[in-house]
């Protein structure tokens, strides 16, 4: 009886370890030299696809950028701050974010959207480490 009920919960947590790895669980923040930014707008249905995209575009950017400035005044040695280097990392985040990519979206009934975007962080990360060791 011990073995049939043994046998029965590996059966149960294999099924169940199976199922989830189906699912990708996604969540905004840093993981190594990605950023992944999560937003929810309402956008309404009679909006065309290329209005979409452009409205979901502009709001993940947005989003990525604020994350990053706030990054950088976090991590930033106080030592190291300029006008220079504020040039600098205003640049490095907006082309880290030009190159952000829609991962993911969708749309309820009601108009509400959610959307996914990835940035590589790598040379913003960089520079700023650049920054820190000079």
């Amino acid at each position: 009886m011990l073995k049939k009920i043994l046998l029965i919960i590996t059966v149960i947590a294999v099924i169940s370890c199976s199922i989830n790895q189906n699912r990708s669980i996604l969540y905004e923040g840093f993981n190594g030299k990605r950023l992944t930014v999560f937003i929810a707008r309402f956008i309404p249905r009679e909006s065309a696809p290329d209005q979409i995209t452009e409205i979901l575009i502009k709001n993940l950017n947005d989003r990525a950028f604020m994350i990053l400035a706030c990054y950088v005044s976090l991590n930033i040695e106080r030592s190291k701050i300029s006008a220079t280097n504020d040039g600098i990392l205003n640049k490095i985040i907006g082309e880290t974010v030009s190159r952000g990519k829609i991962i993911k979206y969708s749309f309820n009934e009601n108009g509400l959207c959610e959307a996914f975007a990835e940035y590589d962080i790598s040379d913003f990360i960089n520079t700023l480490n650049k920054i820190n060791d000079n």
